[in-house]
């Protein structure tokens, strides 16, 4: 990894890694932290600003929490965007996720969801869709088959300051 601009990891992958054949555009995010200023996550022009904080405290969410939120709102918004569904068939939707976590290695061993829908006249055929597609959600698919985690380091001095 290089660093970029913001002094965060850059990504050394070219275009053809990023773009692969049938799948599209590859899922990127920058993340970045500085001691004394927090952790910064920049996703395509979404950016979330988290505090200097450990696993611990209170006003940052911890690693599995950010997991289960993405997990939420994958599932949610695969439903609210399929096609078969209609537009504005749901109303609304709240789910409810408990994670069990298991001691080594540290992770999550078991995840259950729970989803209310509040629908406009869903057929029996259609809440059966939205069991199976709720269920399909990339975060799902991907929690549940293997998949490759590369890691790359790279290391230099801190920057020295200007006088």
């Amino acid at each position: 990894m290089r660093t970029g601009p913001s002094g965060g990891p850059q990504s050394n992958r070219s275009d053809s890694w990023r773009r692969r054949k049938g799948a599209g555009l590859v899922a990127r995010l920058v993340a970045s932290y500085k001691d004394g200023e927090g952790f910064c996550f920049d996703a395509g022009g979404f950016r979330l600003q988290l505090p200097d904080g450990g696993e611990g405290d209170p006003e940052m969410p911890r690693s599995g929490d950010l997991l289960l939120m993405a997990l939420a709102l994958c599932t949610m918004r695969t439903l609210l965007q399929h096609e078969a569904l209609g537009k504005g068939a749901i109303e609304a939707l709240a789910l409810s996720l408990e994670a069990e976590p298991t001691a080594s290695p540290r992770r999550y061993g078991e995840i259950r969801v729970s989803a209310e829908v509040r629908h406009r006249g869903l057929s029996e055929r259609q809440m059966e869709m939205v069991e199976r597609v709720g269920t399909r959600c990339t975060i799902s698919n991907t929690l549940r088959s293997p998949v490759t985690i590369e890691h790359a380091f790279s290391f230099r001095p801190p920057e020295t300051p200007k006088t």
